[in-house]
């Protein structure tokens, strides 16, 4: 997020998006003309319909999962949603993410339909930083498995015997960052200054410690939220790792789990459009390190980002659906 401001910073929107543009135009073009795809077709022909099937099915699971998971976080806020609602907002903010130029879209697309929807900007606009951190966060716990996959990252065998006091203290520092921000909601919360008195800032600042000790006092639903941040993440990395299974491309399951924690973070980077082209790029250059060949690497980036884009499809749907809704209500109203 800092990155992304210092860039819009230095540059204007549209320079920006024009950079990333050519970055992604460009890996793609590297992608098309260094390779012989008369392999990479030759294995993509060779993929079994039930890893299809089962990508799909297991995808639609994960999102189900990250649906709870924004009840849930609005539930503790005394904001009540219902799940085919929250469900179909994952869909548009999907369908937004992978058709506009960054990778915020989704959460932006989001947050205009629950405005729409009359629920409070302040709330849903904090429960989505939160459901995009607990993603991160989730994705993060599977990082030190990198150093259990042989050839991916040397490491002395002296680390891979602490990696347990490595997870322990990634721990620590969480719950550290966790009670300083109690300490600080409580400190704002016992605050006397008068509201007409209050400056902008400070009623920013204030509400959010609002939001943010419902939350804290409520440790049971993000709890719930975590666990369901971690079996969505969960889901979708295995459902990468069928689909290699699908491609026939041997791969040790904890080796695809730490690679793909690896490559999650490169969304997040905005030096390109949605990831596009540097997650292929970087997926069959990773990938080589555990005897992965390069065409069999290529093909399964080129289908999981083809999966990814035609199941986002449905949020056009939701989109749609939500347009239809808007123009029922505004009919109803007497002239």
């Amino acid at each position: 997020m800092r990155l992304s401001l210092v860039n819009r910073a230095l540059l204007p929107a549209w320079a920006w998006t024009t950079i990333k543009t050519a970055i992604s135009l460009l890996l793609v073009s590297w992608l098309m003309l260094g390779f012989d795809w008369s392999r990479v077709l030759k294995v993509l022909a060779g993929i079994s319909g039930w890893a299809i099937l089962l990508w799909f099915v297991i995808w639609f699971t994960a999102y189900c999962l990250m649906a709870l998971r924004m009840r849930t976080l609005l539930a503790a806020q005394n904001a009540r949603i219902g799940f085919l609602f929250a469900l179909n907002l994952l869909f548009i903010g999907a369908f937004a993410g992978n058709f506009l130029p960054s990778s915020v879209g989704g959460d932006a697309a989001k947050f205009v339909y629950f405005a729409r929807a009359g629920y409070s900007k302040s709330v849903t606009g904090a429960a989505l930083i939160l459901d995009r951190l607990l993603n991160i966060l989730a994705s993060a716990l599977f990082l030190p498995f990198a150093l259990l996959v042989p050839g991916l990252i040397e490491v002395d065998s002296d680390i891979e015997r602490q990696l347990p006091y490595w997870i322990c203290g990634v721990v620590l520092f969480f719950g550290i960052v966790l009670l300083l921000v109690i300490r600080t909601g409580r400190q704002l919360r016992r605050s006397s200054v008068p509201t007409e008195q209050s400056s902008r800032a400070y009623k920013i600042a204030h509400r959010g410690a609002d939001i943010s000790a419902n939350w804290l006092n409520r440790p049971s639903s993000l709890g719930s939220a975590m666990l369901y941040s971690f079996l969505a993440i969960l889901l979708m990395f295995l459902d990468g790792w069928i689909l290699a299974r699908g491609l026939n491309i041997d791969i040790d399951l904890i080796a695809w789990l730490a690679i793909q924690a690896g490559l999650s973070a490169l969304v997040l980077l905005p030096i390109s459009l949605n990831g596009l082209g540097l997650q292929e790029v970087s997926l069959v250059y990773v990938m080589a390190f555990v005897g992965v060949a390069e065409e069999k690497s290529l093909a399964l980036a080129l289908l999981l980002r083809v999966f990814v884009v035609a199941f986002s499809l449905l949020g056009a749907l939701g989109t749609l659906t939500e347009m239809k809704k808007r123009s029922i209500r505004g009919s109803d109203v007497p002239t």
